[in-house]
């Protein structure tokens, strides 16, 4: 399920994140599991149109919001 910013604080939450290199962050959400996550990243990289080299992962945070680790996509 894709979480709202406030409703982050005291869960385990995915965050999805599309950058392109050496440019902008594309797309960024939160998500209460990893496979929601990753079809999130995945479609956004497949509607991707433009020329540059994309970076996409998915990273874990914990209950108190620190990173855990990241799963590249």
């Amino acid at each position: 399920m894709r979480l709202q910013f406030f409703e982050l604080d005291g869960k385990q939450h995915y965050e999805a994140i599309v950058w392109e290199i050496n440019g902008d962050c594309l797309y960024l959400d939160f998500y209460s599991t990893k496979n929601e996550a990753i079809k999130a990243v995945k479609a956004h990289k497949k509607s991707y149109k433009g020329d540059k080299e994309l970076d996409c992962f998915v990273r874990l945070h914990d209950e108190n919001g620190i990173a855990i680790e990241d799963y590249d996509i």
